[in-house]
């Protein structure tokens, strides 16, 4: 991830399916959120995964607080729920 990029985001939370970065099957998403509050997944793949079809491999998608809550419960985040969405339906 660029630098750039992480200067304007904090990440509230990470997932990778544990394969090695070079791997053709691996993936990785963050969870970011920017100084003033908008929340984005940053997510990259292999070449053999549903994100080889972006430049890079990368996609950097934009979440409502909602969406971004989703994403942290789905992936077991609960320590981020806790912090970050405990007031979020």
């Amino acid at each position: 991830m660029s630098e750039s990029i992480t200067r304007i985001m904090s990440t509230i939370a990470e997932w990778s399916n544990c394969e090695s970065e070079g791997d053709e099957e691996y993936i990785a998403e963050s969870l970011m959120m920017t100084w003033d509050g908008n929340y984005f997944l940053y997510c990259v793949g292999g070449e053999m995964t549903f994100y080889s079809r972006f430049p890079d491999g990368v996609l950097v998608k934009s979440l409502s607080i909602t969406e971004a809550k989703a994403w942290a419960v789905s992936h077991g985040k609960m320590e981020a729920v806790e912090k970050h969405f405990a007031d979020v339906a």
